[in-house]
């Protein structure tokens, strides 16, 4: 089984971005041709309970929002527009990073040490006002 894991990380990291997911959703078509098969209704249930249960608790402290991409990757295994909104949400993201990284590298230390300041203040602030909506 760990094999097959391995051999299915591997072709996902060798498409190229923006066809990830499609590629992966029509592999995962040809190797089961039934969509009532075991695997598949293991895939669509776990995808649902992990972004459901991520959106209840991602704030929480080790169980952010990130398992709910997760769970998105699990049901575009399964389900064909959210492969397409996958790849296409993949591009944006992968062009608005190289944006953020481009205006990093020209920011003088100044600049980024303000960043990370303003960032941590927020991040405190937003803890602080959960907390005293939770316990105040």
């Amino acid at each position: 089984m760990t094999e097959r894991m391995q051999r299915s990380l591997r072709d996902f990291r060798a498409s190229k971005p923006g066809r990830r997911f499609r590629d992966r959703y029509e592999r995962r078509h040809q190797e089961t041709r039934s969509r009532l098969s075991p695997s598949s209704i293991l895939y669509v249930v776990s995808g649902v309970l992990l972004v459901v249960a991520s959106l209840f608790l991602g704030p929480a402290p080790g169980f952010g929002f990130g398992t709910a991409f997760i769970g998105l990757a699990l049901l575009a295994s399964e389900v064909h527009f959210i492969a397409l909104f996958l790849d296409k949400a993949e591009v944006r993201l992968r062009s608005l990073g190289r944006e953020f990284r481009d205006i990093w590298r020209t920011l003088p230390f100044a600049g980024k040490a303000i960043l990370v300041a303003v960032a941590a203040f927020l991040t405190v602030a937003f803890l602080y006002g959960l907390y005293w909506l939770i316990f105040g």
